[in-house]
């Protein structure tokens, strides 16, 4: 009877730990298991940050290239505002030249015009002066003849 017990004992302890057994067996795979898991999430993780600093590295390039492209843009376009000042500049001079051009050329008509009026004058001066001075010379051959007729 005690080897009964005994064996009974035994057997009771042998199940006890083969329980104990399956349930450490469980929680070891279900550790193992959670531990799979918390991997893939750290690999994912992991994946992610990589796909995360491509993607920074890639955006810092494209606003390096923005920022590259809209200081060129600046530039040119405060280039394009420089010459469109010194044409302006330059448009407003040739402005001014033909204006003072136009002034010259119209105070030189006017000129033109006053000494074409004062010559006319003095043609018609000179002409009445000849005519005058004709008729001076013919009054005096026939102040001459008469004196010549007087005389004799």
């Amino acid at each position: 009877m005690t080897f009964k017990i005994s064996t009974f004992n035994c057997r009771f302890a042998l199940k006890q730990e083969e329980e104990e057994r399956r349930n450490i067996d469980g929680l070891y795979e279900k550790i193992k298991e959670q531990l799979r898991d918390k991997e893939e999430q750290y690999n994912n993780v992991v994946k992610m940050r990589q796909t995360l600093g491509v993607s920074v590295r890639t955006l810092s390039e494209e606003l390096k290239t923005v920022k590259n492209d809209l200081s060129q843009a600046l530039q040119e376009r405060n280039d394009t505002l420089r010459k469109l000042s010194e044409e302006q500049s330059a448009r407003i001079l040739q402005d001014e030249i033909l204006e003072n051009h136009l002034s010259k050329q119209k105070e030189m008509e006017i000129s033109k015009a006053k000494m074409s009026s004062e010559l006319q004058e003095l043609r018609d001066l000179h002409k009445s002066a000849e005519q005058h001075a004709e008729m001076m010379q013919k009054r005096m051959q026939k102040y001459k003849y008469l004196g010549h007729l007087q005389i004799k």
